[in-house]
């Protein structure tokens, strides 16, 4: 029962606390049901001040110590209030909360949760972060009548996600804070950045300045800041710039076509919209609803239709404004001041047309992310934007399930659309994630990755090149039997030779890969092989421990050979000399007449010779240490990137 044992521990706790003469709590805070609002008081009851319905990260200071204190209503208008960042002078702050006293660090959050009864229930998080330490003993029935969550408490992500969900709900917002993200595209639209190709738009894609976008035969719905939507009309090319130093904000520059800009909620400077007319001039907003067009033709002049707040058009070189359209008015740089709009105009229709379209976006946004990000919670999320706006279920759960196919059961649930499947290709995304669950899972505990290609470039530093060629070599190339690797001063390689081995051509070394070699039946690994000639410098390799009758690796030097099953070693040759040295397992070397002697960890030797003890600062240990680091994350990371 996690809630007598919360009120239990608190006692034992509290008498300790009492015997020791411990100084009170740091913090008190209580839920004012009439205001609404939460009382912070420091630790002699002193009200320091009144959070607000609606803070979000509030932080509140009593002498040497400070909280940061969010305070939200859910989706069902119940209170939520989040605790984090406890900074005191001692380890641990302790925090009187609702009857319950807490202990935080720095680095712990407290999210607590009101039901329609009003009592609190407490959710911890899992670092270690926050814990419980007493029970209220005025109030006992009332602390063990409280529900304290075993799960642990939500993660930042899910603490976002329910702060913009409920900030939607509230009319509030709940946007993205990415600029430049996709929030609508069926398809067809494209974005070229630098000299990269052309490729296809995604939702939920975020551009930065120097993206070029051409929009398709549907329209596209972007934000270039927080709250700002712009809805780029079908064959309409744009592109992104910067804004200004500091501002979080991206600038639209409309090279042709027509751009419909909505701000949700007025802009408090520096923030503001900016778009590009092209002959050196921009339109201003910070309230804005408004239609911008601009004929393909560069020496033809924009035309501006607005419906609500204010719009300046500007010359961008000085800012010397040309004239301020706000109302419902039209305005052509041809010539002429501004028009009344008529009533009925189609550009009225469609901009109004726009609020709505933003403002559902924003909440299919939302899902999205959230169940990207939270999946463990998707249920949560689905549930609570579908009651939000149940006119938009059918598309929150096909949208949810397209972001994360691996939930469908949780947004069935959460949506209550039975009969919602998985396309082909849902289904093979599904399919090509557990594969690299699976592939993670045998990378993270054997260090073993089947699906790997022989010869694979896992990481590559500096200058590496092949063959004596001046081509550089690249990660995800897939070298050959008989390719020699070189490396500059600066330069390291880690290449996968078989399942499990993977070789650190270290900086200023010549290295061939004379052979690689792996059997595989029924997904085991049978066999595999890996054979090195090195010319010059220094080698690692690293090797996954398998069966030792059916690995053969070795490192051929013109002085000897090393010969290794599952260890982790170093070969350097430098002047005619070689010299193994063992970090892990153990090594055999081999001399040219054929003696052999075995290396075990933390020694080293020449061919044939009695080893000796490495010197724990030579640079053998050093990149030996350095390629174990480099590998596993390389690993990682191709496995991420073959799916």
């Amino acid at each position: 029962m996690p809630t007598m044992r919360s009120v239990g521990i608190g006692l034992v706790s509290y008498f300790a606390c009492t015997a020791l003469g411990l100084a009170a709590a740091d913090f008190k805070i209580r839920y004012n049901q009439k205001f609404p609002c939460l009382e912070v008081m420091d630790s002699n009851a002193v009200k320091i001040t009144d959070v607000t319905e609606g803070a979000k990260g509030e932080t509140v200071t009593s002498g040497k110590s400070s909280l940061n204190i969010s305070f939200i209503k859910n989706s069902s208008g119940q209170p939520e209030v989040t605790l984090r960042e406890a900074k005191s002078p001692l380890s641990e702050m302790e925090i009187e909360a609702f009857g319950l006293s807490v202990g935080m660090k720095p680095e712990g959050t407290v999210l607590v949760r009101f039901g329609a009864d009003n009592k609190p229930k407490f959710e911890m998080d899992r670092t270690g972060g926050s814990r419980f330490l007493m029970a209220d003993l005025g109030n006992l029935d009332t602390a063990a009548g409280k529900e304290v969550a075993s799960a642990g408490a939500p993660s930042k992500n899910l603490i976002r996600c329910r702060e913009r969900l409920a900030d939607w709900i509230g009319n509030k917002g709940g946007w993205s804070n990415r600029s430049g993200k996709i929030l609508m595209t069926e398809g067809g639209d494209l974005v070229q950045v630098g000299e990269l190709p052309e490729t296809k738009i995604e939702v939920s894609q975020a551009f930065t300045a120097g993206a070029k976008i051409t929009v398709g035969t549907h329209s596209l719905l972007f934000q270039s800041g927080a709250g700002v939507f712009h809805l780029a009309l079908p064959g309409t090319t744009f592109s992104l710039g910067k804004l200004e130093a500091g501002s979080p904000d991206l600038k639209v520059e409309l090279d042709a076509g027509t751009i419909q800009t909505w701000i949700a909620a007025p802009l408090v400077a520096p923030r503001s919209t900016l778009i590009g007319l092209g002959q050196g001039e921009v339109a201003r907003s910070q309230d804005g609803c408004f239609q911008i067009s601009r004929p393909s033709d560069p020496n033809a002049g924009a035309t501006l239709t607005t419906i609500s707040g204010k719009v300046v058009v500007a010359q961008e070189s000085g800012g010397a404004e040309l004239v301020t359209v706000s109302g419902e008015k039209s305005w052509g740089s041809s010539g002429g001041g501004a028009k009344d709009l008529a009533s009925n105009s189609p550009e009225k229709s469609s901009l109004l047309a726009l609020q709505k379209l933003g403002r559902n976006s924003a909440l299919l946004d939302i899902a999205r992310d959230g169940v990207k990000a939270c999946p463990e919670a998707a249920e949560e999320i689905v549930s609570t934007a579908v009651k939000a706006n149940p006119d938009l279920t059918q598309q929150i759960a096909e949208q949810c399930l397209a972001a994360n196919p691996n939930v469908l059961e949780a947004i069935r649930i959460g949506s209550g659309v039975k009969n919602l499947k998985l396309s082909q290709e849902q289904q093979a995304k599904v399919v090509a994630l557990d594969s690299l669950n699976q592939r993670l899972a045998k990378v993270a505990m054997d260090g073993i990755d089947l699906e790997m290609k022989l010869g694979q470039v896992l990481m590559v530093e500096g200058d590496c090149t092949l063959d004596g060629k001046k081509e550089k070599i690249l990660v995800g190339q897939v070298l050959a039997p008989n390719d020699k690797i070189a490396t500059g001063k600066n330069g390291r390689i880690l290449v996968g030779m078989s399942p499990g081995v993977v070789l650190s051509v270290e900086p200023g070394s010549i290295a061939t890969l004379e052979k690689m070699n792996a059997e595989i039946s029924n997904g085991e690994l049978q066999s595999r092989t890996a054979v090195v000639n090195q010319e010059n410098g220094l080698v690692v390799m690293n090797i996954a421990p398998w069966k030792k009758e059916k690995t053969d690796v070795r490192v051929k030097t013109a002085d000897g050979e090393s010969v290794a099953q599952g260890t982790i070693f170093a070969v350097s040759f430098a002047g005619g000399k070689m010299m193994t040295t063992v970090t892990r397992g153990s090594v055999g070397s081999r001399d040219s007449s054929g003696k052999m002697v075995s290396i075990a960890a933390g020694q080293q030797g020449a061919p044939g010779a009695t080893p000796v003890a490495a010197p724990a600062n030579s640079a053998a240990v050093a990149a030996a240490g350095k390629a174990v680091e480099s590998t596993v994350s390389a690993m990682v990371a191709n496995v991420a990137a073959s799916v």
